[in-house]
């Protein structure tokens, strides 16, 4: 900003700050200046916690910010206190809604009916547009019951809350499965979900893991390639109606 700068102050005059007042501002921000304004001293001694030599202080610091909030060169800024973010995560304000919470736990007996029903939603998305020569339709989900297998088993399920959002399997060294559902994709679910199924295989002893998909399944190719798994086999695979597709194996190391 121009030291010769004009602006109108509350009364409606127009004033000029010379050098030397710019001068004053930036010593009084410094802490070296003393200003002899009784309204600005009050003010200073308002923000800074000191001892007023007067019992009317505190009064005067609060007229003294009400009148100088009106001039254009000063600006009273509300800061958001540092431990707003503390006090939210403990519930320590009123007004704060607390979020549904991401678990990933071991599938149950429970959980296969929505779990099916899930994956059925996701499958279909996912292969409608390559199981007919024709216009996508939707697609036969009858056979999700045996792809889904027993989650009690072999499975983990990611929850919000009480909602199912994600579900992950694996067979040996094999991730077999990961769906997430729609509208919950790019949150870190399909992560956690990966993270916990390597966990396992890491803990039947295997060496290196595993995972697949067709190669028209661009955002599976894209998450596994992002998680740093390479690709090491394709396997020439035909789909229902006729449709042709390569079967990509990937495979991580994991020591």
């Amino acid at each position: 900003m121009d030291a010769r700068a004009c602006h109108k102050s509350s009364a409606g005059r127009e004033d000029r700050i010379d050098r030397s007042e710019t001068a004053k501002i930036f010593a009084c921000k410094a802490g070296s200046y003393k200003s002899k304004n009784p309204w600005e001293r009050a003010l200073r001694a308002k923000r800074s916690s000191a001892k007023l030599p007067c019992s009317s202080g505190g009064r005067m610091a609060s007229q003294a910010e009400k009148f100088l909030a009106g001039r254009s060169r000063f600006r009273f800024t509300h800061v958001q206190p540092a431990d707003a973010g503390i006090r939210e995560e403990h519930g320590l304000m009123s007004n704060v809604i607390a979020m549904p919470r991401l678990v990933i736990r071991p599938g149950t007996d429970a959980d296969r009916d929505a779990v099916v029903a899930m994956v059925s939603e996701i499958w279909a998305e996912t292969y409608a547009g390559h199981l007919s020569p024709g216009p996508p339709a939707r697609p036969d989900v009858g056979h999700i019951p045996d792809l889904v297998g027993n989650p009690a088993e072999q499975g983990w399920v990611a929850t919000l809350g009480a909602r199912l959002v994600g579900y992950g399997s694996v067979t040996a060294n094999c991730v077999d499965q990961i769906w997430i559902s729609a509208g919950m994709r790019r949150r870190g679910i399909g992560s956690a979900l990966l993270a916990r199924a390597i966990e396992g295989i890491r803990e039947r002893g295997f060496a290196f893991a595993q995972a697949g998909c067709e190669d028209f399944n661009r955002p599976a190719r894209q998450f596994l390639e992002a998680k740093g798994w390479r690709v090491i086999d394709s396997q020439a695979q035909t789909l229902g109606g006729g449709r042709n597709c390569n079967a990509l194996v990937f495979s991580k190391p994991l020591m």
